[in-house]
Parts: structure tokens; C-alpha cells; sequence
């Protein structure tokens, strides 16, 4: 969970929506006997998949804490940028 937590992001208290705690971009995956992984991330920069570890899925994808990961935050700034840039081409 290293890899994506970002201490430097902006506290979660009051900041997000209480009805639905999980990360807008967490795929579930389906159950597959032989490789069992809990979901896949689709924030990666270049629209790819990345694999959630079991403890990203527990302590960070499902809950509130999702707006404190590093991909969560780039890939809602590429967002408000994309938008910026079409407003001003409007």
C-alpha cells in the first residue's frame, strides 16, 4: 500500500460522499479458483489495469481513504485539467 498512500493528501473527514465509501475507479473482480485477486484499479495513467493487493482493497479501494491514494489523486487532476482545457477552448 506504500506505493499508492499519500501523506500529503488532503484529510477525507467531511470531504466524501458517506454513501458510497469505495473508490469510483475499483473494478471487482470475479473469483478465479487458482488466482484470487480482489479487484483491479482502472486510474492508471495510460487507461490500463493495475492489480489491487488484498490490503488496498481492505484499507484503501472500499473506504473513504480512497481519496488519499496517489493514482486516485493524478487521475482526478488529469480530469480537472482535460476540463480547463475544454472550457477554454469553448
Amino acid at each position: 500500500m506504500k506505493t499508492l498512500w499519500n501523506p500529503e493528501a488532503p484529510s477525507v473527514e467531511g470531504g466524501v460522499d458517506r454513501q458510497s465509501p469505495s473508490c469510483p475507479y475499483l473494478q471487482r473482480a470475479k473469483q478465479i479458483p487458482r488466482y484470487t485477486i480482489e479487484g483491479y484499479c482502472l486510474a492508471s495513467r495510460k487507461g490500463g489495469l493495475r492489480v489491487v493487493t488484498v490490503e488496498e482493497f481492505r484499507e484503501l479501494c472500499t473506504t473513504a481513504e480512497h481519496a488519499c491514494c496517489e493514482l486516485y489523486l493524478r487521475h482526478c487532476e488529469r480530469q480537472a485539467a482535460e476540463r480547463d482545457l475544454e472550457e477554454g477552448e469553448a
